[in-house]
């Protein structure tokens, strides 16, 4: 074998490693891009479930987030800030999420849940007023225009009242006694 011979066969062995080298190079990115949304996935369902656990936490929190539900407008000014600051802290939380979904780290399952529950509390009365004021800085443009979009195409209903749906419950479970007495 002569010189030129064992330099195509390099150029050759060169090529081949570079192509794999490429590959494997490919793999470990879709790995870890995979890696990344699934750690995106279960941060934003952890903040979510955080939200709901401030109420599960907090009784005063739990009775003010009851009186705004039925929209009542006597609150007092420490239970208007103390609803105010829970709402601020959560729609802080959803334009981070949001911009997490707009970078395709996020699901559209995962997002829905995010959106479904923003819209819901913005749709009352008190949290409406409160985010129509466009407090300056608090969120950024781009995302007071997307909720805004988001707001007026929902067709769903704002959250329910504990008593109301105790009331839907209590009628749900007498119509199953019944069917399973039927039975």
């Amino acid at each position: 074998m002569n010189w030129e011979a064992l330099e195509a066969l390099g150029t050759v062995a060169g090529a081949i490693t570079t192509v794999v080298m490429l590959v494997y190079l490919a793999i470990q990115i879709r790995l870890n891009s995979r890696t990344t949304q699934a750690a995106t996935e279960f941060e934003a369902t952890i903040q979510l479930s955080n939200l709901h656990k401030r109420f599960a936490d907090d009784p005063e929190l739990q009775r003010i987030w009851e009186r705004v539900v039925a929209h009542e407008t006597s609150l007092t000014e420490a239970e208007l800030a103390h609803f105010l600051w829970h709402m601020t802290i959560a729609m802080q939380l959803c334009q981070g999420v949001l911009d997490q979904y707009q970078r395709g780290n996020l699901s559209q399952s995962t997002w829905n849940q995010w959106e479904k529950t923003m819209v819901g509390a913005l749709k009352l009365p008190v949290a409406y007023a409160w985010w129509s004021q466009r407090v300056s800085g608090t969120y950024s443009p781009d995302f007071y225009n997307f909720m805004d979009d988001a707001l007026a195409g929902d067709t769903g209903q704002s959250p329910t009242p504990v008593n109301e749906f105790m009331r839907q419950y209590i009628e749900v479970s007498k119509q199953s006694d019944a069917e399973d007495s039927d039975i």
